[in-house]
Order: C-alpha cells, then sequence, then structure tokens
C-alpha cells in the first residue's frame, strides 16, 4: 500500500508538471536561490536570515547566474552575489571566481585571506565576446582573456579580501609592492596607495576592497573609503597581480575564468 500511495504521488507531481512544463525547472531554482539568500553584505556586518526567497530575487538568479553568493571552501567565508560601491545600488558588479591567498610559513601553509572577484557583467558580456565559444578549461589558460580584463577600463571591477587572520597593514602593503614597484616605482599614486596600509591592523574577519572604474581605483577597508587614486596604470597592475601571468592565487583566476564562461554561454 506504501508503494502505491508513493506512486501515486509521484503521478500527480509529473501530472502537475505536464499540464506546467516550467513547474520543476521554477520548483529547483526557488530551491538553489533559497540557498543562496544566506550571504553575507560586503562588509561582513551580517548574514542574511533563511526563509522564502520573493519572486525579485528567483528573477535576479534567472537573469545572470553570477549574480549569486558563495562560499569559499577552504576557509568558509561567504561573498555576496554583487558588490556596490557606497552609493551605488543597482547595475553592481557580479561576483565571477572566488579564492584562497595562502602562504609557506615555516613550512606550514597558512591561509590569509579568501578573495572573490566582481565583473560588470553588462560590459564584460560585450568586451569578451570573442572568448564565448572557448571552455572554461582553454579561457583559464588564456591570458589574452584576462589582460583584457585588466586593462578595460570601462569595465567596472572590484577584488575583495575578506581575512581568515589578523595581519598588519605593512605586511599586505610589502606584498602588493612586490607587484606594483616594477611598474609604478617613484610615483604619487605609488605613495598614496603606500599611506592607507600606514599603522593599519587588518583583523580577522575584516573586508578590504579594490574597486577600478574609469581608471580610478577606489580603496575601501570594512566599509570605509580610505581614498580614490586616479591612475589606469595603478588599476592594471593591482588587478594584474590577481589575474596575471603569476597570480598570488591560482584557484582564484581559475574560478575567474569558469564565471566569465559561464557569462558568456
Amino acid at each position: 500500500m506504501a508503494a502505491n500511495r508513493n506512486v501515486s504521488r509521484q503521478e500527480t507531481a509529473s501530472q502537475v508538471e505536464g499540464r506546467n512544463p516550467f513547474a520543476g525547472l521554477l520548483r529547483g531554482l526557488n530551491s538553489a536561490a533559497r540557498n543562496a539568500a544566506a550571504s553575507f553584505n560586503h562588509t561582513g556586518a551580517h548574514r542574511q536570515p533563511m526563509g522564502r526567497v520573493p519572486f525579485a530575487s528567483l528573477t535576479h538568479a534567472l537573469d545572470s547566474a553570477l549574480g549569486v553568493g558563495r562560499t569559499e571552501p577552504r576557509t568558509g567565508i561567504d561573498f555576496t552575489g554583487e558588490f556596490c560601491q557606497k552609493g551605488k545600488k543597482s547595475g553592481c558588479p557580479k561576483l565571477t571566481g572566488v579564492g584562497l591567498r595562502a602562504k609557506n610559513l615555516a613550512g606550514f601553509k597558512v591561509k590569509v585571506y579568501a578573495a572573490g572577484v566582481y565583473l560588470d557583467d553588462k560590459v564584460a558580456k560585450d568586451v569578451l565576446r570573442k572568448y564565448s565559444k572557448v571552455p572554461s578549461d582553454k579561457l583559464e589558460k588564456d591570458q589574452s582573456l584576462f589582460n583584457k580584463i585588466t586593462s578595460e577600463k570601462g569595465m567596472e571591477k572590484t577584488v575583495l579580501l575578506r581575512f581568515a587572520r589578523t595581519v598588519d597593514g605593512e605586511k599586505i602593503m610589502s606584498a602588493f609592492d612586490e607587484r606594483l614597484k616594477p611598474a609604478l616605482s617613484g610615483t604619487a599614486e605609488l605613495e598614496a596607495f603606500q599611506g592607507y596600509f600606514q599603522g593599519m591592523k587588518l583583523e580577522k574577519g575584516q573586508a578590504l576592497s579594490f574597486s577600478a572604474a574609469h581608471g580610478v581605483l577606489t580603496t575601501n577597508h570594512n566599509g570605509k573609503v580610505l581614498g580614490s587614486i586616479n591612475s589606469s596604470k595603478l588599476c592594471e597592475v593591482l588587478f594584474d597581480a590577481y589575474l596575471g601571468a603569476d597570480p598570488v592565487s591560482h584557484d582564484l583566476k581559475k574560478d575567474v575564468a569558469a564565471g566569465v564562461a559561464q557569462l558568456l554561454a
């Protein structure tokens, strides 16, 4: 009898989907959207509660597969699906990839921070359209794709760092100096950028972000804007540290390639 009841229920579901061919799809999307609802805002101030997902959220998930929050698996650190700079409420860059930055200390690999890269999906679809037929495993080996992302002034982009341990600002700046000095040594923009980190302590759980738009780099520490520097070169070199030929996190770059492939599919 129990088996007959199960068959009856399955047949009823099938009949419903027969009358509405989108019922199964919407049920699956609603489940995925519910799981995505538990994400942090970009300052990490609070976690959004799980619960019923409004129709607007469901249609947003349909509009862009990149607009959904994700968790970096090795740190458990969450990233929201979009990154909006202060004062901006729509058209914000979408999360395109996440990864881990680790350092070898005394023979041990130490987790420093999780990183998320956000790209303006509308501009990316346009300027990267020639890569639309390329699978992600080939995209990750095509440096011309990443060079286009880092150099495109009109593509708003952000790299968000969320710290897995407490780090002195001077150590972070020292790591950036290795990447920035060869191209910007002795420049006013590099000096201004270095000034942000003097006396700074990046506590575990805090966020540091770098957003580039139209040649202007804006730095934000845990919700506070530290300043904006008008320098296309600084924007390009900083993002090259994450997406260049020798990235600080290979898994982040690989994940961005997968995100771009998904965006262009």
